[in-house]
């Protein structure tokens, strides 16, 4: 999947975290690496780092629109 094309906008993504949870957030991606995605996470108002294999699904997020 490629997230560059992505970096300084605001997407929605389907994230399967630790111990199989999946979330939906609202995210601006900052940076892309080979295996991790620094956002700032609009839901928990905080940056955080999202393992590349965790994304499972990526949208255009509406209310930015």
């Amino acid at each position: 999947m490629n997230l560059k094309k992505y970096i300084g906008q605001t997407i929605v993504i389907i994230y399967q975290g630790s111990g199989d949870k999946f979330t939906k957030r609202r995210v601006q991606i900052r940076a892309v690496g080979p295996k991790y995605v620094k956002a700032y996470c609009h839901d928990s108002n905080a940056p955080r780092t999202f393992r590349l294999d965790g994304i499972l699904a990526v949208e255009p997020d509406r209310r930015a629109v």
